[in-house]
C-alpha cells in the first residue's frame, strides 16, 4: 500500500462526489484497485480511468474480502478487472442501473452491485493522510444540511 501515490492493492476505493455526496453522504464514486494498487473506475461511455478516480483522491478504501478473491494468483484477479474494463468501455453510464458500482461488482463476479456497496461500507477504512479531506467533506455535508433546514423553515414558517 502506498497512500501517497493512491495505491491500494486488491481494494475497493471510494471518493465523494461533490454536491451529491453532500446531500446523501453514503453515496460516492467507487473504483477497484488491481494487484499493483492502480485504481480502475467506470466514468461513462468509453471512459475507464486507470490510476486516478474521476472525482479525486480516494477518501476511503476497503480491502477486497479474501473469500471473494479468486483462488488463483494476482494475474487472474487483474484479468477480471481488465475484462470488466473492456466490457464497460462500450456501456452507457446510468446513475441507477449501470454505474461505477456495477463495474466493481463485475470485477468481483458479484451479480448484485448493492452487495458490493454493503461489503465496502462494512470494511471501509480511512485512507492514510486523508483526515483533512474527511473534515472538509463532513463540513460540506453540515453546511448543505443547514442550508436545507433554513430553506425549509423559510418556506413553511415565514
Amino acid at each position: 500500500m502506498d497512500p501517497e501515490k493512491d495505491r491500494f492493492p486488491r481494494a475497493i476505493v471510494w471518493t465523494p462526489i461533490p454536491v451529491l455526496t453532500w446531500l446523501i453522504p453514503c453515496i460516492g464514486h467507487m473504483g477497484i484497485c488491481d494487484s499493483t494498487g492502480r485504481s480502475h473506475d467506470f466514468v461513462g461511455r468509453g471512459v475507464i480511468n486507470i490510476d486516478r478516480l474521476a472525482f479525486g483522491r480516494p477518501l476511503l478504501y476497503a480491502p477486497v474480502d479474501s473469500s471473494i478473491l479468486f483462488e488463483c494468483y494476482d494475474l487472474k484477479y487483474d484479468e477480471e478487472i481488465h475484462a470488466a474494463d473492456n466490457h464497460f468501455k462500450s456501456q452507457m453510464h446510468n446513475l441507477l442501473t449501470n454505474n461505477c458500482h456495477h463495474h466493481v461488482a463485475m470485477c468481483l463476479h458479484e451479480p448484485n452491485a448493492f452487495a458490493v456497496w454493503i461489503m465496502f461500507w462494512r470494511n471501509a477504512r480511512l485512507a492514510p493522510n486523508r483526515v483533512r479531506l474527511l473534515i472538509m467533506h463532513l463540513v460540506s455535508c453540515i453546511i448543505v444540511y443547514l442550508l436545507l433546514v433554513l430553506v425549509f423553515i423559510n418556506y413553511y414558517y415565514l
